[in-house]
């Protein structure tokens, strides 16, 4: 049996499958990302030496940021330091004698999610992913859009009036989320906030009602430009569901008038990984 190694290199954790051609996962490992170069390019390495085989045909990694023109590289945009301009797909390539791809990782939770995710029927949508920072990915008559690399980069968008000159990721991601919650008087991690609104906490609630609100303003101006069929929202910032989608519903509407459907991701846990590996079906 043919088999595809997936990896997706999180800001707070990196993420692998060992896949069939069909997408089915065979096998899969979680590690934590320490955002130290060496460290992580040695868990990375780690990791593929785990699922690798004779039977693997390849590899895929979908790194955070924008790649250069020839996907070989990271050259903006990264919530991990050191890994800038270094050649991750020549090195790869090099250490395990495999076709290896990489690709933006939030392109490769939209192709996930085209292939075997919730955008299977769409041929128009956008995937959000919202965790440490915030991504998008772009599928445009049933192929991802990628532009001249920089495609989806939503995050660092200045969409928003807020006369404070900040960014959809600064408004939308879990130190958005975090900082709102210290601003409210709520201590501890996006887990503990998320635990308070679930019991009931009004604070915390409000929390995700603010984050949720900027989300569903940054959707509006996104609908205005790609008119989409629908709008699929993943990252771990997702693990809120209706907290954080209700007052994104609410509000994506209302800046321009056009309405469009919001749903959480199909493959919330591995799409990014999936798509990483669906690189080389």
């Amino acid at each position: 049996m043919k088999k595809i190694i997936g990896i997706d290199v999180g800001g707070t954790k990196i993420r692998g499958v060992l896949v069939d051609l069909n997408g089915k996962i065979l096998e899969e490992k979680e590690i934590v990302t320490y955002k130290n170069h060496k460290k992580d390019l040695d868990s990375l390495i780690g990791l593929i030496e785990r699922f690798n085989s004779k039977a693997v045909i390849g590899i895929g990694v979908g790194v955070p940021g924008s790649l250069d023109l020839k996907r070989e590289s990271i050259i903006g945009f990264s919530n991990l330091p050191g890994w800038e301009n270094f050649k991750l797909k020549d090195f790869l390539k090099n250490k395990f004698k495999k076709r290896v791809e990489i690709e933006n990782d939030v392109n490769c939770v939209a192709l996930a999610e085209k292939k075997f995710g919730a955008g299977i029927k769409y041929k128009n949508f956008i995937v959000i992913n919202i965790g440490t920072g915030l991504g998008g990915g772009i599928i445009i008559d049933n192929k991802l859009y990628e532009g001249r690399g920089n495609a989806g980069e939503f995050g660092q968008g200045k969409f928003f009036g807020h006369g404070k000159n900040k960014s959809f990721e600064d408004l939308v991601s879990t130190k958005a989320l975090l900082m709102i919650a210290r601003r409210n008087g709520l201590s501890g991690d996006s887990f503990k906030i998320l635990e308070e609104a679930k019991n009931g906490n009004k604070k915390a609630k409000k929390v995700y009602e603010e984050v949720g609100k900027s989300l569903g303003e940054g959707i509006s101006n996104l609908v205005f430009y790609f008119d989409p069929e629908i709008v699929l929202i993943g990252g771990g910032l997702m693990n809120a569901g209706e907290f954080l989608l209700g007052p994104a519903r609410k509000n994506a509407g209302l800046q321009f008038g056009r309405n469009v459907k919001i749903k959480q991701v199909g493959l919330l846990k591995n799409g990014g990984a999936i798509g990483a590996a669906s690189l080389l079906m």
